[in-house]
């Protein structure tokens, strides 16, 4: 369990880094703003990817200290009260949260040109349902703020990957909040049941939301991981896992444990696609992701259809997600015609 001291390391570190280079981008605006477009019109890049890419990471930066600051005046908020306003100031950090991160979908949809289409919205509401979302690029974890949260005004708890801490913004607000920041592939008890009790207490407002592949798809990671199912073969997943060749097989250890300790609660799995040409910065140099179709399918599943017996959970959640692969599937297949 981090210590104070090591919580307080990191923030010094990681507030220290991201202001540094907030300023350090802007001092050199004048030089480097050009440079980019200089750079893209001699490689005939006329869309001028790394010119958007340059002006995106200065807002994505800027808004980070804004982010911080705006945390701290929360805090000092909070603090003149003595902690008598609880419950506004954790609504007020979710509203931060969903201000935050809708701004940064909004400016990248701006400033890259990007088509959205989205499917299903109406299986997001209600509310106290556990949410599936697959992982395509870095831009994921702000999508569920975008289309999820703000629009609706749900409170969602999330599972993320303990990296993330290392965002100052995600760091400060996340941890505020009921979120869990979870080690890569742990799997210990003790682990799954701080995910697992996300999921309790869940009223018309709240969900839990968690990336069931636990890490960015790409085609090597399958690959790398159909090598590993082969060499210890299980009856029933491997088959799923090579067929997919748009997911990863969902790891099952979270999903389950929101299962086992929730009431009752329907599914609602989100598809983003479109995201794949956002999977390095060296594709986003090379203009993959301006103008590119962002289509997000969301489906619902009424907890009636999810069966009760954990063994049959997880063959139904390989089952469901197959659907995840194919809506993935035929979305690049229209891409291409």
């Amino acid at each position: 369990m981090p210590t104070f001291l090591h919580t307080l390391a990191r923030r010094v570190v990681s507030i220290g880094a991201v202001t540094s280079a907030f300023v350090m981008l802007l001092a050199h605006s004048p030089l480097l703003l050009p440079l980019a477009a200089t750079a893209d019109a001699a490689a005939g890049r006329f869309g001028f990817p790394a010119l958007r890419f340059y002006v995106f990471v200065l807002f994505m930066l800027a808004w980070e200290v804004f982010g911080v600051l705006a945390a701290f005046v929360l805090w000092l908020a909070h603090a003149a009260t003595l902690g008598t306003l609880d419950p506004w100031y954790r609504y007020a950090n979710y509203r931060l949260q969903w201000f935050w991160g809708s701004s940064l979908a909004q400016v990248s949809v701006w400033l890259f040109g990007l088509r959205l289409e989205v499917e299903g919205a109406d299986c997001v509401t209600p509310g106290g349902a556990i949410y599936l979302f697959r992982h395509t690029s870095f831009a994921d974890t702000i999508l569920p703020v975008h289309f999820i949260s703000r629009p609706h005004g749900l409170k969602l708890r999330y599972v993320l990957k303990r990296e993330l801490l290392w965002d100052p913004c995600l760091d400060i607000v996340g941890q505020r909040l009921p979120n869990r920041f979870i080690a890569r592939d742990s799997g210990d008890r003790t682990a799954l049941d701080a995910v697992g009790s996300l999921a309790e207490a869940l009223g018309p407002h709240d969900g839990v939301l968690i990336f069931p592949e636990g890490t960015r798809f790409t085609r090597a990671k399958r690959d790398r991981i159909v090598s590993a199912m082969r060499k210890h073969p299980d009856a029933w997943r491997l088959p799923f896992a090579e067929a997919w060749q748009h997911v990863l097989p969902p790891k099952l250890g979270g999903p389950l444990a929101l299962l086992r300790h929730t009431p009752p609660a329907d599914i609602v799995s989100c598809a983003p696609t479109g995201l794949e040409r956002s999977v390095s910065v060296a594709s986003i140099l090379r203009g993959g992701l301006i103008g590119a179709r962002i289509r997000i399918r969301f489906w619902r599943v009424p907890h009636t259809d999810i069966p009760t017996r954990e063994e049959d959970r997880a063959r139904w959640l390989f089952e469901h997600w197959n659907a995840v692969n194919t809506f993935a599937a035929n979305a690049e297949e229209t891409e291409r015609k």
